[in-house]
């Protein structure tokens, strides 16, 4: 028999806040008594056996997202009326005619738990009153958008096969409990809700069950005062950002006042991370679309987002939600697209909402402000910043979000693409890979009669960089023809060094195991890509560079030149060939533009004048 502290047991392991962790379990068996127990401590000391989760600060809260609004349920059965079993239609009272959807099959014999979803519309949230109205055998617990409201007969944490803890008899459970849930009035949103029910029965054997609920609401009529009012009898303390709302009841009302209070330092820590402005493409204009922004609190202490808001690119509104320190949140586009792709539930996404509006594949302007209307982030992205997030996959990463100037989030060198294709919702993939920039192809010689064409990389950093596994190509145009040479693994270019690979030795030598398709460069002009590593699915990640270039001359090679008129590389002739070794300054000659005119006087002629260095056959 397992027993706690015994040879089964693990060592503690230490979480740190904001980390999300998960949990793989293995079992040896395809068959037998194989069990895990998982038992969180705050003192150090060994866990009791069957001690529960920590809600709140420390872990995060317990539940499940099925009783939320975007959980998807279309695989669920439908129907509509009660729902339950009978199996004694002969007792002088039972449930017979008072449910259209069984659940016999499911629940007899098998399973004291079923969950029921019940969606519906509102128009109008400025409600008076509302009601939960519950036939019910044995118990139950009530959600209405996620958040829970009633419960009967039940105690503690449910599972998804817990009973109830105490039977209703059949007698009360074919009449309407009625239960006021007015306090909840707030949970409710225009459009789309749900209510989401966990019925539960006294056991699995039991012969009956029955779940049949109505929700009523009153509207506030004029004059009502509504149940979420708060009396004024002095000073009111707010935990959040809120709009409040007041009026003065002296035999009649008063006009209505209201403000929107921020409470926060949000403006400070909120910052957008992450942007899937562009998903893959794959032809077909009805694929479902998987946008998302992901944002980050880079503060110590938990935010409440709370009448945040997105106003420009994309609209959304923060509803009631905290943020903890080095937490991430994304809004999307598609609820249901992005759970398909992503899994909301299994990686754990902190998921704020659906937004209106699309992001623009060819770039635009985000605007985010808090509460109060102060700005948080005012910038445009743009679709060339980084190509391969432009269709191909990728999402724009921002690399440091802890700079405290948010107008940097304007400029491509704040930016990079994901490490992974389809981005990194909810987490930070930073470390994986180099920044761009940080290894570049530095030189070409593509038109070689004193010896074999090559390639030359260079590490820009201060830190060694392994490009094991990188590919060079000629090609730029798909993934298959990105991976034509292999980088052998284990290769690694020195701090501020640089590394060459050979037309001969290297990406054109079929004997090389690590040219998987040979290539040569063009003396008509070309291309020379890099590309990083693929990942665990055999796709390249998120680390590209490609540096087309024109006809070379014999013997000429081309590189990198810094040009500080425009703060630019331009790719051009060099005056000397370097392999392994920094570039030589750019070919001049032996014919140089030396003047333009291009606004004569009147009655003048436009001119250029051109100087040669030498005799020149023009």
């Amino acid at each position: 028999m397992w027993q706690l502290g015994g040879a089964e047991e693990s060592a503690p392991i230490t979480l740190v806040g904001g980390q999300k962790y998960y949990i793989e379990a293995l079992h040896k068996e395809g068959t037998g008594g194989d069990n895990l127990a998982v038992a969180w401590s705050l003192d150090n000391n060994p866990p009791s056996n069957g001690d529960p989760p920590i809600d709140g600060a420390y872990l995060s809260p317990a539940g499940d997202i099925w009783a939320t609004t975007y959980f998807d349920d279309s695989s669920w059965s439908s129907g509509t009326g009660g729902v339950g079993y009978e199996k004694s239609p002969h007792d002088l009272i039972n449930f017979l005619g008072r449910f259209n959807i069984s659940v016999e099959g499911n629940m007899y014999g098998n399973n004291g738990t079923c969950y029921i979803r019940i969606p519906f519309t509102v128009s109008n949230t400025n409600l008076s009153s509302m009601t939960l109205k519950v036939r019910y055998d044995d118990g139950f617990i009530a959600y209405l958008n996620g958040a829970e409201v009633a419960r009967r007969n039940f105690t503690g944490t449910p599972q998804w096969d817990s009973t109830a803890t105490t039977e209703n008899p059949d007698l009360a459970a074919i009449n309407f409990e009625n239960i006021d849930i007015s306090s909840h009035t707030g949970v409710l949103q225009p459009g789309n809700n749900v209510l989401a029910i966990q019925g539960l029965n006294i056991s699995a054997a039991d012969s009956d069950f029955l779940m049949s609920v109505e929700l009523v609401a009153t509207e506030i009529s004029q004059g009502d005062v509504s149940p979420s009012a708060t009396p004024y009898t002095g000073a009111i303390s707010l935990d959040r950002s809120t709009q409040v709302k007041a009026r003065v009841l002296d035999g009649t009302w008063s006009a209505l006042n209201e403000a929107i209070f921020a409470v926060g330092p949000v403006a400070d820590y909120l910052r957008v991370t992450e942007i899937m402005y562009h998903p893959k493409y794959t032809g077909d204009p009805n694929d479902p679309n998987t946008e998302f922004i992901e944002l980050k609190n880079i503060g110590p202490g938990t935010l409440n987002l709370n009448l945040v808001e997105f106003t420009e690119g994309i609209h959304f509104t923060f509803p009631d939600v905290e943020l903890a320190p080095g937490g991430h949140i994304v809004v999307v586009k598609d609820i249901a697209a992005f759970d398909a792709l992503y899994d909301i539930q299994t990686n754990n996404i902190n998921v704020a909402g659906r937004y209106t509006g699309s992001l623009a594949n060819d770039g635009e302007r985000i605007r985010l402000q808090d509460a109060i209307g102060q700005t948080i982030h005012d910038f445009e992205y743009e679709d060339d910043w980084r190509s391969i997030t432009d269709g191909d996959g990728f999402s724009l990463t921002i690399i440091d979000p802890t700079i405290s100037d948010p107008n940097t989030w304007s400029e491509q060198d704040s930016w990079r693409a994901s490490v992974y294709r389809y981005g990194s919702p909810g987490w930070d993939d930073s470390g994986i890979l180099p920044n761009p920039g940080a290894v570049v192809i530095n030189e070409v010689m593509a038109h070689s009669y004193a010896g074999p064409d090559w390639i030359e990389l260079h590490n820009t950093t201060g830190a060694p960089i392994d490009i094991g596994g990188w590919f060079l190509s000629d090609n730029n145009r798909d993934e298959p023809n990105l991976m034509k040479y292999r980088i052998p693994d284990g290769t690694t270019i020195p701090l501020n060094g640089y590394i060459v690979f050979y037309e001969d030795t290297d990406f054109n030598n079929p004997a090389d195991p690590c040219c998987l398709i040979p290539f040569a460069l063009s003396e008509n002009g070309d291309e020379a890509c890099l590309s990083s590593a693929v990942d665990l699915y055999g796709r390249l990640t998120g680390y590209r560079q490609v540096e087309s270039f024109g006809p070379s001359q014999t013997n000429v090679s081309l590189g990198r030149y810094f040009k500080p008129s425009t703060g630019n590389y331009n790719f051009v002739a060099m005056a000397s060939d370097t392999p392994w070794q920094s570039n030589d300054d750019p070919r001049v000659g032996p014919v140089v533009i030396n003047e333009i005119m291009t606004n004569p006087h009147r009655g003048s002629l436009p001119m250029v004048l051109i100087i040669p260095s030498q005799p020149v056959r023009l």
